[in-house]
């Protein structure tokens, strides 16, 4: 490789191991109040202790825009 750093070339992405409980409880919000959008959605996973943004919820597919 030219001119890339060998860090780069060698990079492996981590994944949240909490991914799978995330999505779990944003259809849990989902299935509770059908009618809130990505945005209310955010607000409640946040009251429930939940570090997200909204785009990771509209990314997961869960959440309307």
């Amino acid at each position: 490789m030219v001119g890339q750093p060998r860090s780069s070339h060698r990079y492996t992405p981590q994944v949240p191991d909490d991914e799978s409980r995330l999505i779990a409880r944003m259809l849990q919000v989902v299935e509770q109040f059908p009618r809130y959008g990505y945005r209310m959605v955010t607000n409640k996973l946040c009251q429930h202790g939940w570090s997200v943004n909204a785009k990771r919820l509209i990314d997961c597919g869960v959440a309307r825009t």
